[in-house]
């Protein structure tokens, strides 16, 4: 039986930690984590399309699918990036909001490094030059600049930290924005944010050889911490890839439950405007991770509050334990959707695609939405049993439309929340579900009253990938006298199209479809659809997933286009 707040067992560790201000003061606080919880060769293709740049657009986040219904919206962060590369590779370059630009290269000392960013005045422009850097301690990065490396994919400014314990950069108590991004950050934790922080964006990076040292906030990507008082408000953490290989290596084979410490992503505190969309998180413990304060301090008053929390277009593999775990009761507006998680790394008894153990902690707040999620367990269970695709709670939650299939011992479990809450419209096969041991939908048994709606699932023993829904081609072929404009539409739910204009058949690898282009006589169009954007595959393993939807064709011939008619009142409908 799996609790509510799940992480590590009963530990207390003092860690030294730097409170970042004028000057660099090393002071010590306690950490105490309590909770209980289970432990492929890596290929990974990105798929493509809603990848933002950098920049500072104000907007609202809403989900990009033609059937809206189940979806909600969320604002997104002041600085969230808009507008960005069709691939998700690489945006523009970085620009800073006017100020100076400050060049950094490789061969300089340390202690110029360092001189030189934390000196850099508001809305400077830090630019590290292509390289490797050996890193000796902690970066403290001042408030209100922006911080780059070339735009490149994979970066080629590469801070190799030569410590493990401590951190790459930190980043404290900012109401100016910091943006971070196409920078290689490797061998201990990446980014140390402390609250309170308004406005930081987390862009086009790598985070890689990540440790599994037990000291948790030095052994991820990027840590949020809000321990000491404070929220963390508008962070977009966009297009980034957290882990390699290399990373976590001392827990991935474990077949026990070691907790979580070695994340992609890491949130303690109070949010708020928070963006995690289009990332992949590969070969780690955990994706991502929510957590309460120490002493599962998940509910009422002095326990975290979180709100407008988007979570889109990731995709996470080689994942060992936990893709999204959140446990925080006081939630409000949070999104997963049209997320994807494939060959899992050893995944045994406490695995799990998403743990979404929140939520029910505030009246009315109808939450948490994890819709359109693509969930696989395609790779056989190291240990006795794979435990649930979806963990489900919250108050009028949401869990529609996703695709489950493999070896999961449970499909989508609800525990403690309550109506309205649903589960529609999911695909859910495989045969352990059907098992004495295991359930496509069931409950929990964590308290909760009354039974979620459940209608439209399809639940099956067998395995059958799906097809993706084929676009439309506008105008549909025929004659034409002159340059014409071709559309492409995708009726499906977060599909991409491909194309081409040669007669060839397209696959994922062709022309990605962004805007509408023009055809001259003799050209033949062809399309397909394929579910995913953004980092999701453009291809799943073997009889798993999507698959590309059948090829659709124009043929545009030379010739005059017939007079259109001019309909007389006689003509017009009454």
């Amino acid at each position: 039986m799996f609790r509510k707040f799940l992480g590590l067992d009963n530990w207390t560790k003092w860690v030294v930690v730097f409170l970042f201000g004028g000057t660099l003061a090393a002071i010590s606080y306690c950490i105490a984590l309590r909770n209980t919880q289970l432990n492929a060769v890596f290929s990974h293709h990105p798929g493509a399309g809603n990848v933002p740049a950098a920049g500072t657009l104000q907007l609202t986040a809403t989900l990009n699918s033609t059937d809206t219904s189940d979806d909600g919206s969320a604002p997104a962060p002041a600085n969230y990036p808009a507008g960005g590369p069709a691939d998700g590779a690489t945006g523009p370059p970085l620009t800073g909001c006017g100020g100076p630009t400050i060049n950094l290269n490789a061969a300089m000392s340390q202690s110029t490094l360092k001189g030189r960013i934390s000196s850099a005045p508001n809305c400077a422009l830090i630019v590290f030059a292509a390289g490797t850097y050996n890193i000796l301690a902690p970066i403290t990065i001042p408030c209100g600049v922006t911080i780059t490396g070339p735009v490149a994919s994979p970066a080629t400014a590469i801070l190799a930290a030569a410590y493990t314990g401590n951190v790459i950069f930190a980043v404290s108590q900012c109401s100016r924005p910091v943006t971070i991004g196409y920078l290689h950050f490797e061998n201990t934790g990446g980014i140390y944010v402390i609250a309170p922080m308004s406005g930081i964006t987390i862009t086009h990076n790598q985070f890689t050889n990540l440790p599994a040292n037990f000291h948790q906030w030095t052994d991820m990507g990027i840590y949020f911490d809000g321990t000491r008082g404070g929220t963390i408000s508008n962070a977009a953490i966009t297009n980034n890839t957290f882990g390699d290989p290399s990373s976590c290596s001392a827990v991935m084979s474990v077949d026990r439950d070691e907790g979580g410490v070695c994340n992609g992503i890491f949130f303690q505190g109070d949010l708020d405007g928070i963006a995690i969309e289009n990332n992949i998180f590969t070969h780690l413990e955990e994706g991502f991770h929510v957590i309460c304060f120490a002493g599962d301090k998940c509910t009422g008053s002095g326990s975290p509050t979180w709100n407008n929390f988007v979570v889109r277009w990731n995709d996470f593999n080689n994942i060992h334990r936990i893709a999204m775990e959140m446990q925080p009761q006081n939630a409000s507006n949070v999104i997963v959707a049209f997320n994807s998680y494939e060959n899992a790394f050893a995944p045994s008894t406490f695995t799990m695609g998403i743990s979404a153990a929140c939520c029910a902690g505030i009246s009315g707040a109808t939450v948490p939405f994890v819709n359109h999620n693509v969930l696989l367990a395609n790779v056989k269970e190291a240990g006795k049993y794979i435990a649930y695709a979806i963990e489900w709670w919250g108050n009028g939650a949401q869990a529609n439309n996703n695709l489950i299939q493999g070896y999961w011992a449970n499909g989508i479990v609800w525990g403690m929340g309550g109506g309205p809450w649903e589960v529609r419209n999911s695909v859910i096969q495989g045969r352990y579900m059907a098992g004495p041991y295991g359930c496509y939908i069931c409950d929990e048994k964590q308290g909760a009253t009354n039974i979620p709606t459940q209608s439209g699932n399809v639940t099956s023993t067998t395995i059958t990938p799906v097809t993706s829904i084929a676009p439309t081609i506008s105008p549909a072929g025929g004659a034409i006298s002159a340059a014409t404009t071709v559309t492409l539409a995708d009726t499906g739910s977060n599909h991409s199209i491909y194309y081409t204009t040669d007669g060839s058949i397209p696959t994922t690898s062709s022309t990605l479809y962004t805007v509408p282009f023009a055809v001259n006589a003799g050209i033949t169009v062809k399309a397909i659809g394929m579910w995913g954007r953004g980092a999701n595959p453009k291809s799943y393993p073997s009889g798993y997933g999507y698959v590309p939807s059948a090829v659709v064709s124009a043929s545009y011939t030379a010739g005059s286009v017939p007079a259109a008619k001019v309909s007389s009142a006689r003509d017009r409908p009454e």
